[in-house]
């Protein structure tokens, strides 16, 4: 019958305990990787995936007429804007209605915050702030409930998670058109443009 010497059998207890807290150490850890990365989300943590380019993803707001990014770019880029109401092109952007809006280059990104607010003429004011004291804006009679319409069309950038986008490319930040309404209760996508709102900015470099 084979025996066992004290040692060994200690050995194996110490190399077991081992073995089960590294797997519960794995275990935690997978755990506290979820929970940051669904923390980080929220608060629009952004890590640039590609440095020599623009990134942006969007940062929860909580408000319904309030959208904010993290924006990252690159030393020596500027940026063209643009906010309208009317004629909201499916896809690209019009002509840009600013130009040569500058942010600083920070890791983590610089916040971007399209709004909408109530004006002293009974209009509102869309707003586009750079986060650096740089705001562009646009003014509009319409009434904001058009601006909320359920049955209209949305796109976000940076939605889904960290967007890395082109130099020259107009960047979507927020897009609302309204459908059509061919029936009491029945709407339908528009063939060309549209009424509803869109805020764009273009990544272009610094002569």
């Amino acid at each position: 019958m084979q025996r066992f010497s004290l040692r060994a059998v200690l050995v194996f207890v110490a190399f077991l305990a081992l073995v089960l807290a590294f797997v519960m150490l794995q275990a935690r850890n997978s755990v506290l990787r979820r929970e940051v990365e669904m923390l980080r989300a929220e608060l629009g943590y952004l890590v640039p995936a590609d440095v020599s380019k623009v990134n942006l993803i969007e940062v929860p707001t909580g408000e319904e007429y309030s959208w904010r990014w993290r924006v990252f770019a690159p030393p020596g880029t500027q940026f063209d804007a643009g906010i309208v109401t009317e004629e909201i092109p499916k896809s690209g952007a019009p002509s840009p209605s600013f130009l040569g809006v500058e942010i600083p280059s920070e890791q983590n990104g610089v916040l971007v915050t399209a709004s909408i607010t109530n004006d002293l003429d009974a209009g509102y004011v869309l707003k586009l702030d750079f986060g650096n004291g740089n705001v562009v804006r646009d003014g509009t009679l319409k009434s904001r409930d058009e601006f909320s319409d359920g049955s209209a069309s949305l796109m976000t950038a940076g939605r889904n998670g960290p967007q890395v986008c082109d130099f020259n490319e107009p960047i979507i930040l927020h897009r609302r058109r309204l459908h059509e309404q061919t029936s009491p209760t029945t709407y339908s996508e528009p063939k060309g443009k549209s009424r509803g709102m869109m805020f764009w900015i273009t990544p272009t470099k610094k002569p």
